[in-house]
Parts: structure tokens; C-alpha cells; sequence
């Protein structure tokens, strides 16, 4: 009948909901975890070059954004965008897969 097709619908969207919110969080910490090696990697940045016995160093913004973009930066941007395409791959999976369902 269509109430139970409804029902059923219902069913499977709510299904379908769970499922994409737990699966996101699992996404989502991925992108957390590389803002947080970023971190992790900026404060020992910090620590090593942000010193009195370093001040020459320190007069060369230049020099000082080079290493800090090899050092800290490098893998971020492609990490990050790799999260993001497979966050994108993922979704597009999930959407399909419910709607052959």
C-alpha cells in the first residue's frame, strides 16, 4: 500500500541520515588532523627559530617565510585537497548508492 511505501521511505531516509552523519565525522576528523599536525608542526617551527641565538635569521622575513612554507606549509595544501576530493568522491558514492536503492 502506499502508506507502508512511505513508511518505508521514511525509514530509509532516516537510515540514510545516520549514516551520512556518522560517516562524516570520520571525514571530518581527517581534515581536523591536518590542521592539527599544521599546528604541531608551526609551534615546533616556532620553538626552533624564534630565538635570541637566531636573531640574524630573524631579520630576513623572507627567509624566514621560505623555511616556514617547507617546513609547516608544504603538505598542507595538497593534503587538504586531498581530503576534500575524497570527501567529494564520498558523497557522490553515498548519493548514488541510495538513490538505486
Amino acid at each position: 500500500s502506499d502508506i507502508m511505501t512511505l513508511e518505508l521511505l521514511d525509514k530509509d531516509v532516516e537510515q540514510f541520515t545516520a549514516e551520512m552523519r556518522q560517516d562524516f565525522e570520520y571525514q571530518k576528523n581527517k581534515v581536523e588532523n591536518i590542521f592539527l599536525r599544521m599546528l604541531d608542526s608551526t609551534d615546533k617551527f616556532l620553538t626552533s627559530n624564534i630565538t635570541l641565538s637566531n636573531l640574524r635569521r630573524l631579520t630576513d622575513p623572507n627567509g624566514l617565510r621560505e623555511s616556514f612554507e617547507k617546513q609547516v606549509n608544504s603538505h598542507v595544501n595538497s593534503d587538504v585537497q586531498e581530503c576534500m576530493v575524497t570527501l567529494i568522491d564520498w558523497i557522490a558514492d553515498k548519493t548514488h548508492r541510495q538513490s538505486q536503492r
